[in-house]
């Protein structure tokens, strides 16, 4: 795959890119975006048609809901897993991936998804991690340097 305008995927909009094969543990479409929603899967995963770039950056842009913000988000892409610190704020964040070999899914992982119903905010029982808005895939200068992989 390589990283072109067309890689940037907008978690507000109906239906997937070209690009994207399929979608799990994501809730329904918002004005914003989409929740990571633990009732679907434990883990949102992203599946792409084609194979992911040897080493590249993923940029998402998103904020963390309750007890996930300040708590780590585990970024999985083939044997390459990375880490970030939620923000309870919007930001955007950029982590290295080097897959180490073919992939084609990439897994985001909140640290405690939670339902508003839990913390006694609504009737919402879905078990939210990130509000996620975007994420893009760019290809870095070579050697750069690269995730914690296994």
């Amino acid at each position: 795959m390589r990283q072109t305008s067309e890689t940037r995927i907008e978690f507000n909009r109906e239906g997937l890119p070209s690009f994207i094969r399929a979608v799990f543990g994501l809730s329904v479409i918002e004005s914003w975006g989409r929740w990571t929603d633990a009732n679907k899967a434990e883990a949102a995963e992203i599946h792409f048609e084609a194979d992911l770039p040897e080493n590249f950056d993923l940029v998402i842009e998103y904020y963390a809901f309750g007890p996930n913000a300040g708590q780590p988000v585990l970024v999985r892409c083939g044997s390459c897993i990375a880490a970030f610190a939620a923000s309870g704020a919007q930001e955007t964040v950029r982590v290295r991936i080097r897959p180490l070999g073919p992939a084609r899914c990439i897994t985001i992982s909140p640290y405690y998804p939670t339902s508003p119903l839990e913390l006694g905010l609504s009737g919402d029982d879905r078990r939210l991690g990130l509000a996620l808005i975007a994420m893009k895939i760019e290809c870095p200068d070579p050697g750069a340097g690269s995730a914690i992989s296994n």
